[in-house]
């Protein structure tokens, strides 16, 4: 009985491993096949890729309107300082010359 029991247990093993090679085997097969892509797949990141672009492409045109408001209202403030700045030398200029006479006139 002992030697029924021992090849009955030893079948079971070998054929458990057997099974398990053939499990094995198919995933390896499954792994070498080239797996073709969802076509739903494609599409949405085929859709996704154009929305990116798309996106790139006007965040650029505003950044890029952007730093030509910028420089513009930075060239028009310069040029408005420069004005009062010329404005101030001119009245300084002309008090200096105003002071100056009359330090002339207090002393003759």
């Amino acid at each position: 009985m002992e030697t029924t029991e021992l090849l009955i247990n030893l079948l079971v093993i070998v054929s458990c491993f057997g099974m398990l090679l053939v499990f094995i085997n198919k995933k390896i097969s499954n792994l070498k096949t080239p797996q073709t892509a969802d076509p739903a797949l494609m599409q949405w990141l085929q859709t996704m890729h154009q929305s990116l672009e798309k996106t790139s492409t006007l965040v650029n045109q505003t950044l890029s309107q952007n730093s030509k408001d910028v420089t513009d209202t930075l060239t028009k403030t310069t040029a408005i300082l420069n004005q009062r700045l010329d404005a101030a030398v001119n009245i300084v200029a002309d008090a200096s010359k105003e002071i100056a006479r009359m330090n002339e006139l207090g002393t003759s």
